[in-house]
């Protein structure tokens, strides 16, 4: 466990380095306002993401984990290729959906008609990430956490150059083909990820490695369907478990959605222009955010390996090394998450200057501040119960935390006092509410194996 965790977190620290020098030139080089209409369609991308996905990548992750802990390596090799299997079906859906969708989503769902390039470029990006995932989520079952290490590395600088590469062509041409912009660099660094990944697990045709995740060259394209027939059996199982994740998967990406329409439409009534609306919702979540979440490069390996380590020890039965675990990953996310508040608490306006150029962005960054012990232990807390076989706890959790955070910022954000402020303190309230639930839930797993 701790090698592969040293792995992730040699990874992460570079991707987490180089995404938030990516993310400080991305900002300076086309401003917030661009920013603002990619987080409109990227919520729309999330949940066509995770349908096209159907959230098999935790039950892939977690059976494959478990048939390996008992020694069953055919049983691990069947999961991986039913998981692929129903994933490319279903991206293929999502994608033709989201095609014919565009229009109804740029001008009538979203509040700034400009993002419809964003919202069309949107398919390219979904199919290398669906099937990336997949394969991600393979190469967690098996613990190969060197491979997944390297793949979030090169996904990173594809990325990076990609998107930063378009954005600078794209600017002569206005904000929505900047954004448009970076949804195709996105596509082009998951692309890049995905093929990584396809080499280093042997998928790649006339492979001959092609049976370290079952998938033979022998299968030729007429005994596609008997292949496909051999895997219902375990397919049926991994729609089981990822029902509950695919709900809670869908509800989180649907609020997201909810939030990109909702907060410019309640600062609309708070007495904001549309612009202005829409570059303070890209300040939120283009910039604030994303500094809440950049230590969780310390406790993102961590969560990475723990869940299929979980899953690997309470096959065996081991539960005093599970409950030992578990607490030293919590304790760690703690700390990180309590040093964090305390570094955005003494210098957000200094902080903003320095990453994005925008001291003014300090109130959001001092209020999601407050979130982050609770954010970071949240995240450990929701992979220990996905380890453990758990998917109905996170889903009561979402439920729960999501009605809070749209309460409050349909009551908080229209209020002139507060406007933009008032959806970073709902996020607030929803990290908070999210990591005293799900450890309730955690608690009571433990107490009966």
């Amino acid at each position: 466990m701790l090698r592969g965790a040293i792995w992730l977190g040699a990874a992460g620290l570079f991707a987490r380095g180089l995404g938030a020098v990516y993310r400080v030139v991305l900002v300076r080089l086309v401003g917030a306002e661009a920013i603002g209409l990619f987080q409109m369609a990227f919520p729309v991308f999330r949940l066509a993401l995770h349908l096209a996905t159907l959230g098999l990548p935790a039950p892939v992750a977690q059976m494959t984990s478990d048939a390996l802990g008992r020694s069953r390596a055919l049983q691990s090799r069947q999961v991986e290729r039913a998981g692929l299997a129903l994933a490319a079906l279903a991206t293929l859906a999502v994608a033709l959906g989201l095609s014919l969708l565009t229009p109804w989503i740029s001008q009538r769902l979203l509040t700034d008609g400009r993002s419809v390039l964003a919202v069309r470029a949107l398919p390219l990006w979904l199919a290398p990430a669906a099937l990336a995932m997949l394969l991600r989520a393979a190469a967690q079952g098996r613990q190969l956490m060197a491979d997944l290490a390297l793949a979030q590395s090169v996904e990173q600088v594809a990325r990076v150059g990609a998107v930063l590469g378009l954005a600078l062509l794209a600017l002569p041409r206005g904000q929505a083909a900047v954004a448009a912009a970076i949804v195709l660099g996105s596509a082009l660094g998951e692309a890049a990820s995905l093929f990584f990944l396809a080499a280093r697990l042997g998928v790649l045709p006339g492979r001959r490695t092609l049976s370290r995740i079952g998938l033979h060259p022998s299968r030729t394209p007429g005994r596609v369907w008997v292949m496909l027939l051999d895997q219902v059996p375990v397919g049926r199982a991994l729609l089981h478990l990822a029902a509950p994740l695919l709900l809670l998967q869908l509800v989180n990406n649907l609020t997201a959605t909810v939030n990109a329409v909702l907060i410019p439409r309640r600062l609309a009534v708070a007495g904001l222009a549309p612009a202005q609306a829409t570059t303070l919702y890209g300040e939120l979540m283009g910039m604030a955010l994303p500094l809440l979440y950049l230590p969780m490069v310390v406790v993102w390996p961590i969560t990475q390996v723990l869940m299929p380590d979980l899953a690997a020890q309470a096959a065996r039965g081991r539960w005093g090394t599970i409950r030992h675990r578990l607490g030293r990953a919590l304790a760690l996310a703690a700390a990180v998450g309590l040093g964090s508040m305390a570094l955005f608490l003494w210098q957000p306006a200094r902080i903003s200057e320095l990453l994005y150029g925008a001291p003014h962005v300090a109130d959001q960054v001092r209020i999601l501040a407050l979130s982050a012990p609770f954010a970071y232990v949240n995240h450990t807390l929701t992979a220990a119960l996905l380890g453990l076989g758990d998917t109905r706890t996170p889903l009561a959790t979402f439920l729960a935390a999501s009605a809070l955070r749209l309460a409050l910022i349909h009551a908080l954000v229209a209020r002139p006092s507060l406007a933009i402020l008032g959806a970073a303190w709902a996020l607030v309230a929803d990290e908070v509410l999210s990591a005293l639930l799900n450890g309730r839930g955690l608690l009571r797993r433990l107490s009966v194996p």
